[in-house]
């Protein structure tokens, strides 16, 4: 449901490598994401651990209850008090961890009904892949790659420019 990167393997043998190691291969990812509300802290670290239940719907919780350790970093971009953009760099890489971890502190990502987002006013989740840095398996070379936050993502924490008040006192 995000947008942004994918990664494409051009080979079966390629795409398996990729799958295998895919945690030692990605260097960094990060993530642009714009959740409800003002987050008290402008950087920080979000830990906890996850589970899937019947339903297959992650959840977080704050101690070790037997669920893998998750960790992001956050970092507030801009805010408009109803709506912030982060950029998120995941230290670990787990099933819906950035939509997780946000609704777990209270900041759902904006159009994420699944986790507790109370408006959709994009009509998408407001979560994009803004870069990865890999390591590719067979050369070892490090690539880079890099795509832009889209429009409609970055109008939500835009704020409108000042109506200018005209003067409309009448002089006597």
């Amino acid at each position: 449901e995000a947008s942004g990167l994918l990664v494409f393997a051009r080979s079966a043998e390629l795409q398996e490598m990729f799958q295998k190691n895919w945690n030692s291969l990605v260097k960094s990812d990060t993530y642009s994401v714009v959740v409800e509300g003002e987050l008290e802290e402008k950087e920080g670290s979000i830990v906890s651990w996850l589970t899937e239940n019947k339903n297959f719907v992650m959840m977080s919780s704050s101690y070790d209850n037997g669920g893998l350790k998750s960790i992001t970093h956050y970092k507030l971009i801009k805010s408009t008090g109803r709506y912030s953009l982060l950029d998120l760099e995941l230290e670990t890489r787990r099933k819906n961890q950035l939509r997780i971890q946000m609704q777990s502190i209270g900041h759902p990502v904006v159009g994420d009904k699944k986790y507790g987002a109370s408006n959709n006013p994009i009509k998408r989740i407001a979560l994009h892949a803004r870069e990865i840095i890999i390591k590719h398996p067979f050369t070892g070379e490090t690539l880079e790659f890099k795509s832009s936050i889209p429009k409609s993502i970055q109008q939500l924490v835009t704020t409108p420019p000042a109506v200018k008040k005209e003067n409309t006192e009448i002089q006597k």
